[in-house]
Protein backbone atom coordinates (compact mmCIF):
# COMPACT_ATOMS: atom_id res chain seq x y z
CA UNK A 1 0.00 0.00 0.00
CA UNK A 2 2.87 2.38 0.80
CA UNK A 3 4.40 1.75 -2.62
CA UNK A 4 1.09 2.44 -4.35
CA UNK A 5 0.57 5.53 -2.23
CA UNK A 6 4.06 6.90 -2.97
CA UNK A 7 3.63 6.34 -6.70
CA UNK A 8 0.35 8.28 -6.63
CA UNK A 9 2.06 11.50 -5.52
CA UNK A 10 4.01 12.03 -8.77
CA UNK A 11 0.94 11.07 -10.76
CA UNK A 12 -1.19 13.56 -8.84
CA UNK A 13 1.45 16.25 -9.40
CA UNK A 14 1.54 15.52 -13.13
CA UNK A 15 -2.24 15.66 -13.38
CA UNK A 16 -2.29 19.00 -11.54
CA UNK A 17 0.29 20.47 -13.93
CA UNK A 18 -1.63 19.14 -16.92
CA UNK A 19 -4.82 20.75 -15.66
CA UNK A 20 -3.03 24.09 -15.31
CA UNK A 21 -1.65 23.80 -18.83
CA UNK A 22 -5.10 22.87 -20.13
CA UNK A 23 -6.57 25.98 -18.49
CA UNK A 24 -3.90 28.11 -20.20
CA UNK A 25 -4.62 26.47 -23.56
CA UNK A 26 -8.36 27.02 -23.10
CA UNK A 27 -7.77 30.68 -22.33
CA UNK A 28 -5.58 31.12 -25.40
CA UNK A 29 -8.16 29.36 -27.58
CA UNK A 30 -10.85 31.75 -26.34
CA UNK A 31 -8.64 34.68 -27.32
CA UNK A 32 -8.03 33.17 -30.74
CA UNK A 33 -11.76 32.58 -31.18
CA UNK A 34 -12.51 36.20 -30.34
CA UNK A 35 -9.86 37.40 -32.77
CA UNK A 36 -11.26 35.10 -35.47
CA UNK A 37 -14.80 36.47 -34.97
CA UNK A 38 -13.46 40.01 -35.24
CA UNK A 39 -11.57 39.07 -38.39
CA UNK A 40 -14.67 37.46 -39.89
CA UNK A 41 -16.63 40.67 -39.24
CA UNK A 42 -13.91 42.70 -40.92
CA UNK A 43 -13.84 40.37 -43.91
CA UNK A 44 -17.63 40.49 -44.22
CA UNK A 45 -17.52 44.29 -44.28
CA UNK A 46 -14.72 44.19 -46.84
CA UNK A 47 -16.75 41.84 -49.05
CA UNK A 48 -19.73 44.20 -48.86
CA UNK A 49 -17.49 47.14 -49.79
CA UNK A 50 -16.06 45.25 -52.76
CA UNK A 51 -19.55 44.26 -53.90
CA UNK A 52 -20.64 47.89 -53.69
CA UNK A 53 -17.56 49.00 -55.61
CA UNK A 54 -18.18 46.46 -58.37
CA UNK A 55 -21.84 47.44 -58.53
CA UNK A 56 -20.87 51.11 -58.89
CA UNK A 57 -18.30 50.31 -61.58
CA UNK A 58 -20.66 48.08 -63.55
CA UNK A 59 -22.48 51.23 -64.68
CA UNK A 60 -19.31 52.65 -66.24
CA UNK A 61 -18.17 52.16 -69.76
CA UNK A 62 -15.47 49.60 -70.36
CA UNK A 63 -13.21 52.31 -71.76
CA UNK A 64 -13.51 54.38 -68.58
CA UNK A 65 -12.48 51.42 -66.46
CA UNK A 66 -9.55 50.67 -68.76
CA UNK A 67 -8.35 54.27 -68.62
CA UNK A 68 -8.64 54.36 -64.84
CA UNK A 69 -6.84 51.03 -64.53
CA UNK A 70 -4.04 52.34 -66.79
CA UNK A 71 -3.69 55.47 -64.64
CA UNK A 72 -3.50 53.38 -61.49
CA UNK A 73 -0.84 51.17 -63.08
CA UNK A 74 1.19 54.22 -64.13
CA UNK A 75 0.96 55.63 -60.60
CA UNK A 76 2.10 52.31 -59.16
CA UNK A 77 5.06 52.20 -61.54
CA UNK A 78 5.95 55.79 -60.61
CA UNK A 79 5.84 54.94 -56.90
CA UNK A 80 7.99 51.88 -57.51
CA UNK A 81 10.58 53.98 -59.38
CA UNK A 82 10.65 56.53 -56.55
CA UNK A 83 11.08 53.81 -53.94
CA UNK A 84 13.90 52.25 -55.93
CA UNK A 85 15.57 55.66 -56.17
CA UNK A 86 15.23 56.17 -52.42
CA UNK A 87 16.72 52.78 -51.66
CA UNK A 88 19.69 53.56 -53.82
Amino acid sequence: IRHAHSSLFPLNDSVSRLMLHQAEVDSQLLGIGSYQKELEGTLDQLERNVDELFAAQSERDVEEADVERERAYERAMDVEERLDAMLG
